[in-house]
């Protein structure tokens, strides 16, 4: 469903109660306010048919390059939404809404599998599968995630930083900070002030950066 979200909860909840789904449908939003949708459930069977685990490792990497471009709604951000809506609700009143659906709506081969396809993870794993790959939308499928990455590697590090920051990967975001501050981008300045790094900040490599920085008190 693409269309803007100027609309209440209460008619989201009605909206989305109408809408007729499928399981086997996902959908990532590009934009929250525009609702630019990507509808890529039908390739995860496909996938799945290769390898029980292909699916949440394509995913895993695929959201993670959008990040480098746009902010992205998925599912664990659809399950932050609903915990968020839902809180202060009555039983009653959340058996009413869609919120209880967001769970039951995740394909089972994310979902089961998501947890344990970190990024760290995912990539290596679609390198190893994707030469012996059978099927040729497979095939294509991990050939196109693995170029995007490839791509968005070259990237000013500064821009995979705000990504890594907004997905909540501390690690690769670390080591964004690591690689801009070795060449030496002026893009440091606000680290000790701005909030968007506060998730950083009780990590011993984040205060020895401020140190080198000049930013330490």
């Amino acid at each position: 469903m693409d269309c803007i979200f100027d609309l209440s909860a209460r008619e989201r909840d009605e909206a989305e109660a109408e809408a007729e789904g499928s399981k086997t449908v996902l959908y990532l939003v590009g934009d929250y306010e525009a609702a630019a949708s990507i509808p890529i459930g039908a390739s995860l069977p496909h996938l799945e048919r290769e390898h029980e685990l292909l699916p949440a490792a394509f995913y895993e990497v695929f959201t993670t390059n959008l990040w480098k471009w746009m902010r992205v709604y998925d599912y664990a951000a659809a399950k932050e939404h609903a915990a968020m809506w839902t809180d202060g609700l009555s039983e009653e009143e959340i058996k009413e809404s869609v919120y209880p659906k967001v769970e039951s709506e995740l394909p089972a081969c994310i979902g089961k599998h998501g947890a344990k396809r970190r990024r760290k993870k995912a990539l290596p794993f679609l390198h190893q599968i994707y030469p012996v790959l059978r099927s040729s939308i497979a095939r294509s499928l991990v050939k196109h995630v693995l170029e995007m990455d490839a791509r968005g590697r070259s990237l000013n590090p500064v821009i995979m930083l705000w990504a890594h920051l907004g997905m909540g990967n501390k690690e690769e975001a670390l080591a964004d900070l690591e690689k801009a501050y070795s060449e030496h981008l002026n893009n440091l300045t606000t680290l000790k002030v701005d909030p968007a790094f506060d998730s950083l900040r009780s990590d011993p490599r984040f205060q020895d950066l401020l140190r080198r920085v000049g930013l330490a008190q």
